[in-house]
């Protein structure tokens, strides 16, 4: 007993690796535009003086993410202000949660497959989105919905297979809903889902194995109570939601701007990832395929009643409370609990000696968002008729594909899926034919970016350590050990470790250097140094790569951008005003841009290059600083 849960433990470890290996290259060096709003609290709480007059901070509402503007200020006090720093390993533990939560699924799953599944399913969730609203698996760059969608992701693996343990998915839960309210709600929606369906199944309230879902309850009121005593709204229920939904959310709240074939398709797809295990499902399982139907039928119909949701009350009888509840994001939740039913049935079949099943239910889910809606159902329908035929034949004990090179298959079958077409995953017909009379371009092509360069090394790694754990001939461990070292320096080359002359851990500065460029960087720091924290400017709001680092590094307060919008109600009416003064930044005149920094006492205006004769046509600026190159500079209201 005592070397099977060595074993055990050995391959989670193994399992956990490849996860990390290969979430991480969604993790670049550079710092995505998504944490432009996160930052502006974090910061804040670190240093209360700085940006006095943003319309992110002001009026005295209480953000639901206070807890986690709280920690970033305790870990900014450990290093010494740095923000940047902070935001990689809140990203770091992000990816270090969520693999731990595929790891888990993996051994929940499958004893024998895990370390191939952990494998399969990280790419399922990093490729396979749900194709609507912009919503993906993960959000690893996310200092805020990265961390929360990690914490959701392990709260629903431990309702992975039979021995289900709703208390911990409680208590997972409960920690997405301090990082983001958004996800940590639709993952305890899930939960509830679950466990309703199995107190039907029981016939019995299951309170005891339940009794978790008071710290989800007081993380929620924890989290929103002091938002809702603090917040108001002055507009009405129209304008905010034009505001909010139509005018600066319209790809994630609006369902009629997202087309009816991109519902009708995200329907099936995840329809179809609940289909096709139940009707492959083994006949003596029919306890479970019960349970499943039920769950099955309550997650569609919750999916369905918010798409109702979002569309009545946005786009019918617009309401302020329910444009920010972001309805859209329950769909990846849906979707993943799909993705864990499929690939249970996928290596359910593969234990039945059903290989092509196996490997078709795995392109399926693999490739599904690179069809149309035609193609997908087309697919479908292919792959249950080819399912059923294989079924019948290896009844008859004839094995498709031998045992002895059945490693060698998997490495083949995953490495041309991932390399023939990097991006979407999908293989057509024409891609097929160029692999066949012109090999060498098409897989120059396919390998020319590192991505998969990475996935191809890890599971090379993977099949040495199948193959050593299966073979158990003399120095496997230390194999097995050499192929995890490769694995865990594939993962970190370039996202956490750089040679650039001499080989460095990553810090903050590098990666603000890396998104922002050195000169804008250096410019931003020396404006820092040369102004108070009082000091306002003024600069291109829809440029939000520009301004809103630009913002972010030297920690002086921006008149407004338009990325990082207020989610509070008091608030946005103000947000509005100022962007309506100040978008369309190209066409606006010298003057216009004078008459708002009179106004609103700003001193300060940073501009790029195509800006610079039209500043310079009033006599009112003064150039105070500028870039090497000359690409931005920043002049003073005389």
């Amino acid at each position: 007993m005592r070397v099977d849960v060595k074993k055990m433990e050995f391959k989670t470890i193994v399992s956990f690796v490849v996860s990390w290996t290969l979430l991480l290259m969604y993790l670049s060096n550079r710092l995505s535009g998504d944490n432009l709003i996160y930052a502006i609290g974090e910061l804040r709480t670190y240093n209360p003086s700085i940006f006095s007059g943003n319309v992110y901070m002001d009026n005295g509402v209480i953000s639901p993410r206070y807890i986690v503007d709280i920690i970033f200020d305790a870990v900014m006090h450990l290093n010494g202000g740095d923000w940047g720093t902070a935001a990689l390993l809140w990203l770091y533990f992000g990816a270090f949660i969520q693999s731990i939560a595929i790891a888990n699924i993996a051994h929940r799953m499958s004893e024998e497959y895990q370390i191939f599944i952990s494998a399969i399913f990280t790419c399922f969730i990093a490729y396979c989105n749900n194709f609507l609203a912009g919503f993906y698996l993960i959000a690893l760059e996310s200092t805020s919905v990265g961390i929360a969608v990690a914490f959701s992701f392990l709260s629903i693996s431990f309702l992975v297979g039979h021995n289900r343990n709703y208390n911990l998915a409680w208590a997972f839960a409960a920690c997405a809903i301090v990082c983001h309210i958004h996800e940590g709600f639709y993952c305890c929606a899930v939960v509830f889902i679950l466990a309703l369906s199995e107190c039907i199944i029981n016939k019995r309230f299951m309170i005891r194995e339940n009794i978790a879902v008071l710290i989800a309850f007081i993380a929620l009121v924890s989290v929103v109570g002091p938002s809702m005593v603090t917040d108001s709204m002055e507009m009405t229920n129209e304008e905010f939601v034009y505001i909010y939904s139509i005018l600066r959310h319209p790809h994630h709240l609006v369902p009629s701007s997202w087309g009816t074939d991109c519902i009708y398709k995200t329907f099936w797809i995840d329809f179809s990832l609940f289909l096709i295990p139940l009707i492959t499902v083994k006949k003596e399982g029919g306890g479970l395929k019960k349970q499943r139907i039920i769950e099955a039928s309550f997650l569609i119909a919750a999916w369905i009643l918010a798409i109702s949701f979002m569309y009545v009350f946005t786009e019918i009888k617009p309401i302020a409370f329910v444009s920010t509840m972001f309805f859209s994001k329950s769909f990846k939740y849906v979707l993943l609990i799909g993705l864990t039913w499929i690939i249970e049935a996928s290596f359910e079949m593969r234990k039945r000696g059903r290989l092509i099943s196996h490997y078709l239910l795995i392109y399926y889910t693999l490739s599904v968002a690179s069809y149309d809606l035609s193609q997908i159902g087309l697919l479908a329908i292919l792959i249950l008729v080819i399912c059923k035929m294989e079924e019948r034949y290896v009844a008859s004990n004839k094995a498709i594909i031998s045992n002895n090179i059945v490693t060698l298959v998997d490495f083949i079958f995953f490495c041309f899926i991932v390399c023939v077409k990097r991006e979407a995953i999908g293989i057509g017909f024409g891609t097929i034919l160029n692999l066949i009379f012109s090999p060498k371009s098409t897989l120059e092509g396919a390998l020319s970016g590192g991505r998969s360069l990475i996935v191809i090394g890890s599971f090379f790694a993977i099949s040495v350590i199948t193959f050593a754990l299966k073979r158990k001939f003399v120095g496997y461990k230390p194999l097995c050990m050499l192929a995890l070292v490769w694995m865990i320096g594939l993962s970190l080359a370039g996202r956490v470790i750089i040679y650039d002359d001499s080989l460095h851990i990553i810090k903050g500065e590098d990666a603000l250097r890396y998104t922002m460029g050195d000169e804008l960087y250096d410019l931003a720091t020396e404006f820092k140094d040369k102004t108070n924290d009082k000091v306002e400017f003024l600069a291109d709001p829809d440029d939000t790569t520009n301004t809103g680092w630009f913002q972010v590094v030297c920690q002086r307060n921006c008149f407004v951008v338009y990325k990082v919008i207020p989610s509070s109600k008091i608030t946005l009416d103000d947000w509005y005003e100022r962007y309506l003064k100040v978008g369309g930044f190209a066409d606006r005149t010298a003057e216009e841009i004078e008459n708002v920094m009179l106004e609103n006492k700003i001193e300060y205006l940073m501009v790029k290059s195509d800006y610079y004769e039209k500043i310079e046509e009033s006599q009112n600026y003064s150039r105070f600083l500028g870039t090497e190159s000359d690409s931005f500079r920043i002049y003073k209201l005389n």
